[in-house]
């Protein structure tokens, strides 16, 4: 007998989809809504829900609206003699909003509205345009409407800009003598050619004969202290977003583009770990702790790369490169061998006018100089963690939970009809199996979508304090460490190995 009966009452979140149907969940259970039952809501809000018996099982009718997920919209004017009415963009927003009274929007133009009413009876909910952003198709506009439409902020409050411009651009002797000095070290830094917020750079020396790699991240929080207006505002916003033409930064410019940006030029700030590695790849010591670098050399990755096909010009820079991606390539063969899932694909990038406006797309294969920062980032993102907890302190795990096994049986059928066979049993198993998947699709015709349904199977990747570690990494300790210009998380990583260091980070020996 179902637990479930005709006459039950609900409350819950009703989710649409672009046919104007809807669906609610009771717990793991799925109620349909056909769209003449869900009344007056709209896509998120919290709602009452009566079930009855459909014609082959049960389903949810809204009886009413409890709370509304948003009140701002962004859409499309429609300007008539006599009337005015929005068309939201996001497609899962069937109903157009009547604007009511005087505004000063022309027809066919991008708005900003505010969700005033819909009650019982109304035709339409009514709003009012809070900000007209321009005209439909411009490149500004649509980025805007973007921005508005997802809640990103466009600028930074005024409390938050005034502690930046307080943040020192110069280093003290005294803040250097407490750090250990690695600007004697040949250090590089490879990134996007257009990045402006570096937060790693990687140097190298051979002391005694031994390969000594750091891996220096910008140290975001010596500048961003608890419960100050900055470090509020990074919390808020939690990441940094990156659109195809521009960045919302989580950090104001001054920082995230200049004082903590570890590019070539000025002494910078770092959180470094620092590992003695073998020819095998193997990390045989290991140091964390607070420094003081100089880059010697910014390469993007299309630089970086061309030095591994060719072999280099023979420079201290060029030469660190080449030693570390024959490291890299030592390391991440024993990963994928101990389990780590080897994703395939290409990334899709964006050719733009001198406007920002797109103007074609491309794909870009991830490749050798790409796989090199990867890998460092990886050892140190589970090594940290693995200190932390060491520590028996909380750590802000990266948590991947095993994939889910009806999305792997699809995989299997779609393979299948490429030529593939899957064998999908234990977690172990799948993953070899996806692996050999991964490597037999190369440059073939159906890698691309093969490699997207793999990346499918998987469930989400999130933070947690669950011991429930990484499945496709196949790390039991994993957390974000490595990129504290453009996330929170990682943020909270460096004030937790502060603690765990003790004497705040800072190196008793250099």
């Amino acid at each position: 007998m179902s637990k479930y009966n005709e006459g039950d009452i609900f409350e819950t979140q009703i989710e649409f989809s672009t046919s104007g149907n809807a669906i609610v969940r009771i717990e793991s259970k799925e109620f349909f809504v056909h769209k003449k039952r869900t009344s007056t809501a709209l896509h998120l809000d919290k709602v009452k829900i009566v079930l009855f018996q459909g014609e082959k099982k049960l389903e949810a009718k809204v009886k009413e609206v409890i709370e509304r997920f948003k009140t701002e919209f962004v859409g499309t004017t429609q300007v008539k003699k006599d009337h005015t009415f929005v068309v939201v963009d996001n497609p899962k927003i069937k109903a157009d909003f009547y604007i009511k009274g005087k505004h000063n929007a022309e027809n066919n133009q991008k708005v900003l509205v505010e969700f005033e009413k819909w009650d019982q009876g109304m035709k339409s909910p009514t709003a009012r345009i809070i900000k007209v952003l321009g005209i439909v198709g411009e490149n500004e506009t649509e980025m805007n409407a973007i921005m508005y439409e997802y809640g990103l902020p466009v600028d930074f409050p005024q409390e938050v800009m005034n502690e930046a411009e307080l943040v020192p651009e110069v280093i003290s002797q005294k803040e250097i003598d407490k750090r250990k000095d690695l600007r004697h070290v040949t250090t590089i830094g490879i990134d996007p050619f257009d990045s402006k917020d570096a937060d790693d750079t990687i140097s190298l020396e051979f002391i005694n004969g031994e390969r000594f790699i750091s891996i220096n991240i910008a140290d975001v929080t010596h500048y961003i202290t608890p419960k100050t207006e900055l470090d509020k505002e990074a919390y808020k916003r939690g990441t940094s977003v990156y659109l195809v033409d521009r960045c919302v930064p989580m950090l104001p410019k001054r920082l995230s583009n200049g004082i903590c940006s570890l590019k070539s030029g000025p002494d910078r700030l770092c959180y470094t770990a620092t590992f003695r590695i073998d020819d095998k790849g193997k990390v045989t010591k290991r140091w964390f702790g607070r420094t003081i670098i100089n880059v010697d050399k910014d390469y993007s990755y299309e630089q970086a790369q061309e030095v591994i096909e060719n072999g280099g010009d023979g420079s201290d820079t060029d030469s660190v490169i080449l030693e570390l991606d024959r490291i890299a390539k030592v390391m991440r063969k024993q990963r994928i061998k101990d389990g780590s899932i080897e994703m395939g694909g290409k990334e899709v990038k964006f050719n733009l006018d001198e406007n920002g406006k797109p103007l074609g797309v491309y794909f870009k294969e991830q490749k050798d100089a790409n796989k090199l920062i990867e890998e460092y980032m990886l050892l140190t993102n589970k090594e940290v963690a693995k200190f932390i907890k060491s520590k028996e302190l909380p750590c802000v795990n990266r948590v991947h939970p095993t994939p889910d096994d009806e999305k792997l049986l699809q995989l299997k059928k779609i393979a299948l009809n490429f030529g593939h066979e899957l064998e999908i049993s234990d977690p172990d198993t799948t993953k070899k199996e996806l692996n050999d998947l991964i490597k037999k699709i190369k440059d073939t015709p159906e890698e691309n979508i093969l490699s997207t349904l793999v990346i499918r199977s998987q469930k989400k990747a999130y933070y947690s304090t669950e011991e429930i570690g990484h499945y496709g990494l196949s790390f039991e300790d994993y957390s974000h460490f490595t990129s504290p210009i453009r996330r929170y998380s990682d943020n909270l990583t460096h004030r937790l190995l502060t603690l765990a260091l003790g004497n705040d980070g800072y190196p008793l020996k250099k």
